[in-house]
């Protein structure tokens, strides 16, 4: 190791009250500790982006029943006034 660097590391272990061995272990422990959080942080954005993703379908799906349920609504009326003019047509008189 370069002597600055080692002196930076011996400095840095004596701040915190350890050897520079333990300190350099502790570094690298914790470098670990960092990769397993940015894994886990990478599963939760992947999480977020399919729960996001599910929503918006979801959301979808919402929209395109609402929009059918409109549209059957407006087939029954028009079927009902269809009726309504063909009884009228027939009898002569405005159905009621």
């Amino acid at each position: 190791m370069p002597d600055p660097l080692l002196d930076k590391l011996d400095a840095e272990a004596d701040e915190n009250g350890v050897s520079c061995s333990e300190y350099i272990r502790n570094t690298l422990a914790s470098r670990g500790d960092t990769e397993e959080l940015r894994r886990e942080n990478d599963r939760f954005r992947n999480e977020k982006r399919a729960l996001v993703q599910q929503r918006e379908e979801h959301t979808a799906l919402i929209e395109y029943v609402e929009d059918e349920r409109r549209i059957q609504e407006r087939r029954e009326q028009r079927q009902q006034r269809n009726i309504l003019w063909r009884a009228w047509w027939l009898a002569g008189t405005p159905a009621e």
